[in-house]
């Protein structure tokens, strides 16, 4: 008979569960009230991993141990023999994005492919469907309590995430001198926060949650009904078992050693958990960046001097900032007014709302640039005058010659010298 192996890595604490396989006609279930409850028994992880080197991150080496259980199915491996089942698929409970990679690098690199990946809130639910401890609620609140860090998300009944998943490191905790109880009250209600959703039951599950641990000391700091199911550190592993009924193929690839984190480093790292108001003033500080950012381009345009412009360039704010993402989109997660519920819950803060800084003033407008210069042909130089020609003057006609008149004789005519 097929089985289904439900995994959970807290830092150095894993936990394995192995539960039967839903029939080939049974349908499809994934999560909510309709997961059944099926055999599940619980594995000696730490006895598989004695089994691999202990180098390199948790996810790396629960990979490289379940790689014999995989071989197991054609009656290879040395670990064939302590499973008397076929395991079908193997389904990882991630507590975040960061974490789901480093699932998937390892499994890629230790070559295996017939995997799948369930949040843990997810994972823990169908857990406590299965049993059915849920009763009606609509919303449940999933906290993981574990050594390193508090987490919780909000599962609808269908199965589905209603948000992310907030986390807050206990090394935080510790530097406010926050106990276990405020820790829980905080994560818990980030999450709400977050969904806009006012949760009607909270369950506790981790490695820190025992089942001496005081229910109604809980459910008096948070005013809601709390749940702490037996053997609360194997709850997400077992409930991961449950979720699958189909052969799910992981991602092809090999991880380059450059991804890995060491132990030491990632046993302590994590994303920050921030409230929905520092997420608002996150923006408004982006929005207050580009402000700035657009204002410096505008002056510096202006000093360039650049005479192509036609007229003053105007700028525009962006409304949101530009998305990314485990990382980078985002946008501030708007906070609607929890709904009313039987019992009364803590009245989240009012949201902060914030102006965006009116945009800068447009730049001048530069100044016209001076008429063309076109050359001009040079003035055409006077007519020279030219020296009057003196008048030619004619020889003077040469004198009548003297006629001396005799009385009796004819005229005699005497030519005059030059004549």
């Amino acid at each position: 008979m097929s089985a289904i192996l439900g995994v959970s890595i807290n830092g150095d604490d894993v936990r394995m569960a192995l539960a039967d396989a839903p029939m080939s006609g049974d349908p499809a279930v994934y999560g909510g009230r309709a997961v059944r409850k099926r055999s599940v028994e619980m594995l000696d992880a730490a006895r598989l991993l004695n089994d691999v080197p202990s180098y390199g991150t948790p996810e790396e080496q629960v990979a490289y141990a379940l790689r014999p259980l995989l071989a197991g199915r054609a009656g290879e491996g040395a670990a064939a023999s302590r499973i008397d089942r076929t395991i079908r698929s193997v389904v990882f409970a991630y507590h975040d994005a960061d974490q789901a990679k480093r699932i998937t690098m390892g499994t890629d690199a230790a070559g295996l492919t017939h995997y799948s990946l369930m949040p843990t809130p997810v994972a823990a639910l169908a857990e406590l469907m299965a049993t059915r401890q849920v009763g009606f609620a609509r919303h449940v609140a999933v906290c993981n309590v574990d050594s390193w860090r508090y987490s919780c998300g909000i599962v609808d009944a269908d199965g589905a995430m209603v948000e992310e998943i907030q986390r807050i490191s206990t090394d935080k905790l510790a530097a406010a001198d926050v106990d276990v109880l405020e820790g829980v009250a905080m994560v818990v209600d980030a999450a709400q926060q977050l969904s806009g959703v006012m949760a009607d039951l909270v369950v506790l599950v981790g490695e820190r949650i025992h089942e001496q641990f005081d229910a109604e000391v809980v459910e008096r700091e948070l005013g809601l009904p709390v749940i702490i199911p037996g053997g609360p550190e194997s709850v997400v592993a077992r409930g991961a078992s449950l979720l699958p009924s189909r052969e799910a193929v992981g991602a092809s690839g090999s991880a380059s050693d450059g991804d890995w984190a060491p132990v030491a480093e990632r046993s302590r790292r994590g994303p920050d958990w921030t409230s929905s108001a520092a997420a608002v003033a996150g923006i408004v500080g982006l929005v207050l960046l580009a402000g700035l950012a657009v204002g410096a381009v505008a002056a510096s345009g202006v000093l360039a001097g650049d005479d192509t412009a036609s007229g003053p360039q105007t700028s525009q704010l962006p409304t949101s900032p530009a998305a990314p993402s485990p990382a980078s989109t985002t946008k501030a997660p708007e906070v609607p007014s929890p709904r009313p519920v039987t019992t009364e819950a803590p009245a989240p803060p009012p949201p902060v709302t914030q102006q965006a800084p009116a945009p800068p003033p447009p730049p001048p407008a530069p100044e016209p640039p001076p008429p063309p210069v076109t050359e001009q042909e040079p003035p055409a130089p006077p007519p020279v005058q030219q020296a009057p020609q003196p008048p030619v003057q004619q020889a003077p006609a040469p004198p009548p010659p003297l006629e001396i008149n005799i009385p009796g004789l004819p005229p005699i005519e005497i030519p005059l010298p030059g004549a």
